[in-house]
């Protein structure tokens, strides 16, 4: 990896000592901006082979970084932090096209493990223009009764708490038509009386105020009791809804090293699927998969090609794990019947 440059853009100097520290210990040196207009003139005097990008700046939203980026050096690897689930400005950036996500708090090694993946891989042509996978239309709010909440809510999805010294990821544990009960890292300041949840739905983005009932905090966790919300705030929809999906998949990654790996289904959709899987390709590969979607009623086999859109990095256990965002270049008309069906179905029996 010698002669490679990459340039990381963050405003918490403690963040960007550790991230340079890193890359410097694996044999990359990494330059260090805190600011979008630092960043802007450092990319326009030299090129760099990878940009660690911060969606929230102080001059100005990173994704107008990663915009003039896309525009100008549409090759260039970016890896997108940020500390928000969902949000305007994370739906911008993956319109505009990122190669990893990374949520923070993040493990130190799944930013290394992302970037040398990125570094070692050959350039690919971008789109000219990229697809609004992620992206969608912005609506007036729309209330929703606490009643559903279970409904759009479930055990292990990941939310954005607001209202804290910084913006906090966290787990839905368990919830009944009172209580939420929400684990996050282990939290050492005093919470707030009322906090905002934010996450992604099926459907939408989701967005709720609620009140603190009690915490408890360990070595390895704070676990939060919300008070379930009276009013519940729709605030995007998606062209077609998104079902929650488990099944297994078989992917070939089409590029000239020709890899084939397993996965695990996560969602489906009449446009696009999400995957979770412990390879991390290139955002733009196109990818062949095989799987079988076991709906409520019945398994549909499928076999559909499919282009990486975005590519989020976690770890399970201590090891990464990438969830992939792909659309589908065509769904068979079975498999969308019976999409509509089981969505029908949801509704209905609801």
């Amino acid at each position: 990896m010698l002669g490679l440059k990459i340039l990381v853009v963050e405003d918490e100097q403690s963040l960007d000592r550790v991230m340079s520290d890193a890359f410097r210990l694996i044999g990359i040196p990494a330059e260090t901006v805190c600011s979008g207009r630092e960043a802007l003139e450092r990319l326009k005097s030299q090129a760099y082979d990878l940009v660690v990008l911060d969606v929230r700046l102080p001059d100005m939203p990173g994704t107008e970084v990663l915009r003039q980026i896309r525009e100008t050096t549409p090759h260039t690897a970016v890896i997108v932090m940020t500390a928000y689930a969902g949000g305007e400005e994370v739906e911008k950036a993956l319109t505009y096209g990122v190669d990893a996500l990374l949520f923070k708090p993040f493990e130190i090694d799944t930013l290394l493990s992302s970037a040398k993946q990125l570094l070692i891989r050959p350039a690919s042509p971008a789109p000219a223009q990229l697809p609004q996978y992620a992206v969608v239309q912005m609506e007036s709010e729309t209330a929703v009764r606490s009643a559903k909440l279970r409904r759009l809510l479930q055990p292990n999805d990941l939310v954005t708490l607001h209202g804290m010294s910084a913006p906090t990821m966290g787990r839905v544990r368990k919830q009944d038509d009172h209580l939420l009960c929400i684990a996050t890292p282990p939290v050492a300041e005093t919470l707030p009386n009322r906090v905002q949840i934010e996450w992604s739905g099926s459907d939408a983005l989701y967005r709720f105020r609620a009140s603190m009932v009690e915490h408890t905090t360990d070595e390895e966790q704070s676990l939060l009791l919300l008070r379930q919300p009276q009013l519940i705030q729709r605030l995007q929809r998606r062209q077609f809804p998104r079902l929650p999906a488990s099944g297994e998949v078989v992917v070939s990654d089409e590029t000239r090293l020709r890899r084939t790996f397993e996965g695990r289904l996560v969602d489906l959709s009449e446009e696009g699927l999400g995957i979770e899987v412990p390879f991390e390709p290139r955002r733009g590969t196109l990818v062949a998969l095989q799987g079988v979607w076991e709906s409520p009623s019945e398994a549909h086999a499928f076999q559909v090609e499919a282009e990486v859109r975005y590519v989020i990095a976690t770890n399970r256990e201590r090891k990464p794990l990438y969830r992939l965002g792909l659309r589908t270049q065509q769904l068979p008309p079975a498999l969308k019947e019976a999409l509509r069906r089981a969505h029908h179905e949801q509704l209905i029996g609801g």
